[in-house]
């Protein structure tokens, strides 16, 4: 029989209560377990990481120019040693970080050491310094020896045209070399360039270039030397010389203008003859008459000018010449002479020469130079010799070689060694006797074919005689 029965069981509720507990306290202890791990992770990357951090903000300060963040770094820096070694990654990059920086701040003041150096000598330099656009010439810049020199304010020259200084040649400068600028090439662009100051006074300078880099942009450094006063010193000798020759030249002067005078005497003596005898002249002979007085005063006209030209004072002004022109001039002035001492002058003329850049007076000067150079030589050997010499001669040839105009002035005369060859050009260095020349010929003729650009050789055997052979620059 049954005696009774015993139900067993849990409130749905209740399990459902603590599965609802233990659900949150699993969760709880997940999310615990998550945020510690976060929070660890943090920590960690922020103590990995901090001497990055460090660095990349150093890295902005200095790449500002603030290299005083350097002194307030925490982490502990030290300079890197290789035969210690390092801990770590990135102790290693901090220590190169460190090293590099250290060179950056030592180039820095190096480089402003020397801008101190170079903005003193610029400032202080007693040469007047221009920096010029290398486009425009345009002045960008003027030291105070520039302003004493040229009498503006820097004010007025900068941004004033360079070449409005004087006759500077424009393509010299603007195609210096910009491929050497690292080097720091210095170039000669011009030698007794004529300027002109504020008030118009003439002065004389010697020009270099440098190419360089100024305020992101293509300049050019132009030192330029004052040297008036020696181009003076220089044009009184080479006006000393010109006198001397043409007291050595009286004579055969006299005689040139002698001759024409003589024409014209004669002329009127025949004229003041038929007067006197109440005769009356031809039509055709008086006209004949007076065309010759006409001709031989216009011949004595152009003696005495071809001597004015030749005495006047030259400058340094650069001008188109043909060579063979002042070949002319000087032989119309002292060929005659030189026939009268038995000296044949033979000419070998290029008529389609190209022009050179000098200036004509100058360049007579040295042809008469050389000629006279070789009548004394012809004339020393004739004495030497005992008697005159049946090949006594001067030949002139001129004639193209490439992109270069050849002048060659030869003779005849006793010729030189090689000892003497490599003093000739000396001022002031003479074999002639006391009182018979002051050595300083050959000196000038030298130094004016240099000014133009141009070389002189010299081929010479003792007792045979001597070429002078004189290159210049073609001018196109």
């Amino acid at each position: 029989y049954r005696i009774g029965s015993v139900h067993v069981g849990l409130k749905k509720q209740h399990i459902d209560q603590l599965i609802g507990k233990l659900r949150i306290t699993f969760l709880g202890f997940v999310s615990a377990v998550i945020i510690l791990f976060f929070i660890i992770s943090h920590l960690l990357s922020k103590y990995i990481t901090r001497p990055i951090t460090e660095l990349t903000k150093v890295s902005d300060e200095i790449s500002h120019g603030n290299f005083d963040i350097m002194h307030t770094l925490s982490y502990d820096i030290k300079s890197w040693d290789h035969n210690e070694g390092v801990k770590d990654e990135v102790q290693q990059l901090s220590n190169s970080f460190m090293n590099m920086t250290n060179r950056i701040m030592d180039s820095q003041a190096k480089l402003k050491e020397s801008e101190n150096k170079y903005r003193s000598l610029f400032t202080g330099g007693p040469n007047p310094i221009f920096v010029l656009a290398r486009e425009t010439l345009g002045i960008l810049s003027a030291n105070p020896s520039a302003e004493e020199t040229y009498g503006y304010t820097k004010e007025e020259l900068i941004g004033k045209i360079f070449t409005d200084l004087g006759s500077f040649e424009l393509d010299e400068i603007q195609q210096v070399d910009f491929q050497d600028q690292n080097s720091g090439k210095i170039t000669s662009i011009g030698s007794k360039i004529q300027c002109h100051k504020k008030g118009g006074e003439l002065l004389y300078v010697n020009v270099h270039a440098c190419p360089v880099r100024y305020q992101d942009m293509d300049a050019v450094i132009i030192a330029t030397t004052d040297i008036t006063k020696m181009v003076e010193k220089d044009n009184q000798l080479i006006q000393a010389s010109k006198m001397t020759t043409l007291g050595e030249m009286s004579a055969g002067i006299a005689h040139e203008l002698n001759q024409p005078l003589n024409a014209i005497k004669m002329g009127n003596e025949f004229i003041d003859m038929m007067i006197e005898k109440k005769k009356k002249i031809p039509d055709k002979d008086l006209l004949q008459i007076v065309k010759e007085v006409s001709s031989q005063v216009d011949r004595a006209v152009d003696i005495i000018r071809r001597l004015r030209d030749f005495g006047r004072k030259a400058d340094f002004t650069k001008e188109k010449v043909n060579i063979n022109k002042p070949v002319q001039d000087v032989l119309d002035i002292i060929g005659r002479q030189l026939r009268l001492q038995n000296i044949d002058i033979q000419l070998n003329i290029d008529e389609n020469i190209p022009h050179i850049l000098a200036h004509r007076n100058r360049i007579e000067q040295v042809i008469f130079n050389l000629i006279t150079n070789g009548r004394d030589a012809i004339n020393q050997k004739s004495e030497e010799a005992g008697g005159s010499n049946a090949k006594n001669r001067i030949l002139i040839e001129t004639h193209a070689l490439d992109d270069q105009v050849m002048l060659t002035v030869s003779d005849t005369g006793i010729g030189m060694d090689t000892i003497l060859k490599e003093r000739i050009f000396e001022a002031f260095f003479t074999t002639k006797k006391m009182g018979e020349g002051m050595g300083l010929g050959l000196s000038i003729t030298n130094g004016i074919v240099e000014d133009y650009g141009g070389k002189i050789n010299i081929e010479s055997f003792e007792g045979q005689g001597t070429s002078f052979c004189l290159s210049f620059p073609a001018v196109i």
